[in-house]
């Protein structure tokens, strides 16, 4: 069941369904910021596979809080989609290198064990 809350905040802020084209319908974009999407996540974190301590939540207002998952979660996630697309979808790796550039100080010991766990190659992102 969608959270009615989450919607409406995002509507407020001014977000939007999504609508365009080969797009998802299942989550939200801005009209200034279209090149980022937001979505609620159901279920368990990357299949439960995230050390929930490692999630790290982000005051966005006096009382309210924005949960985002570790970055080497989300790396990971990114090089398993490129492994697994048929066509080796190249979005996703440049996404996975990106990610891990800004990450100040990954622990590569989680990155690798989560890198495998979602069948990447951890060599695709230079992990030494």
């Amino acid at each position: 069941m969608a959270d009615l809350g989450f919607e409406a905040s995002l509507l407020a802020e001014g977000c939007r369904r999504e609508d365009r084209s080969g797009r998802m319908r299942r989550g939200f974009y801005h009209p200034d910021l279209p090149r980022y999407g937001f979505e609620r996540v159901s279920g368990a974190l990357f299949d439960g596979r995230t050390d929930s301590a490692r999630i790290q939540p982000v005051a966005v207002a006096p009382d309210a809080h924005v949960l985002f998952p570790p970055v080497e979660d989300l790396i990971a996630d990114r090089l398993g989609q490129y492994a697994a697309s048929n066509q080796h979808d190249h979005a996703m790796l440049r996404q996975a290198r990106l990610l891990f550039r800004p990450a100040a100080t990954p622990d590569r010991t989680y990155l690798r064990r989560r890198i495998v766990e979602e069948t990447g190659d951890p060599d695709a992102i230079d992990l030494t």
